[in-house]
């Protein structure tokens, strides 16, 4: 079924229609559209990887169209363009994949084609990735022992000036067969720096998420690199392996 809609106003000119709404598994969607509108692919499944389509844009002007170039902000999205030019009525074809890979929930990405002569074209493509589920050995590769799996080994935050803070979210699961109590600590002196949810209890085979806040202590000074341990225990045992963090410590602004 075709589905056509007008726009008022300066977008009268295009006629929106979806062919072969189709996504994942190598299906190929046609979407006629134009700067105006969204492109939407719909509902993709990770598990089908990449997923195709063509966005057919009409030249609806006087002279012809000759685009140069395709550029996305995303790597998750790549797109390509033709380079023959598009005569008035003719169709201007700009071919797109998305990989979902490791990507959940909306998204909406811009893709701007590059016109001879003329500002470029900014066009939307949209969606929904449902999520696959990993092999916890894959999304969560840091053992950390006790059948504890984490995400990251070492939480980077960057540059910050003394007092400045910064979120980072790491994910963690349990791999073992019992429950478990699972806590995250710095030494005294840095407990103010670090901060992290307590009393973080798994059952078996959950994962979770959490986020660490790090503030650049007052004391450090420009140029300062800090690497700081951050204890991780299960059941209240001490694992051998820690959390690392890191920073860079700049003049305020």
């Amino acid at each position: 079924m075709m589905r056509t809609l007008a726009f008022a106003g300066l977008c009268t000119v295009f006629l929106i229609a979806v062919h072969s709404c189709r996504a994942g598994g190598g299906a190929v969607m046609d979407i006629v559209t134009s700067e105006n509108t969204e492109a939407d692919l719909g509902a993709v499944m990770e598990e089908d990887g990449p997923v195709q389509a063509n966005l057919l844009i009409a030249n609806v002007y006087a002279d012809t169209l000759t685009p140069l170039a395709v550029y996305t902000r995303c790597q998750c999205i790549s797109a390509s363009v033709d380079r023959t030019p598009v005569p008035p009525g003719g169709t201007l074809r700009v071919q797109v994949m998305y990989n979902p890979a490791y990507r959940s929930g909306i998204f909406m990405e811009e893709i701007s084609v590059k016109l001879l002569g003329r500002s470029s074209l900014s066009l939307i493509v949209k969606g929904e990735v449902i999520p696959a589920e990993h092999p916890l050995e894959e999304d969560y590769p840091y053992d950390f022992g006790e059948g504890l799996h984490l995400s990251h080994e070492v939480l980077h935050y960057g540059r910050l000036a003394p007092g400045e803070s910064r979120d980072i979210f790491i994910r963690y699961a349990n791999g073992s067969r019992r429950d478990m109590d699972i806590d995250f600590s710095a030494d005294t002196a840095l407990s103010g720096s670090i901060a992290s949810r307590h009393g973080n209890r798994l059952g078996t085979g959950e994962r979770d998420t959490l986020h660490f806040r790090f503030t650049m202590p007052g004391h450090a000074h420009a140029g300062d690199t800090l690497a700081l341990p951050v204890y991780v225990s299960v059941d209240g045992r001490r694992l051998d392996r820690s959390l690392t963090i890191k920073a860079i410590s700049v003049e305020h602004k």
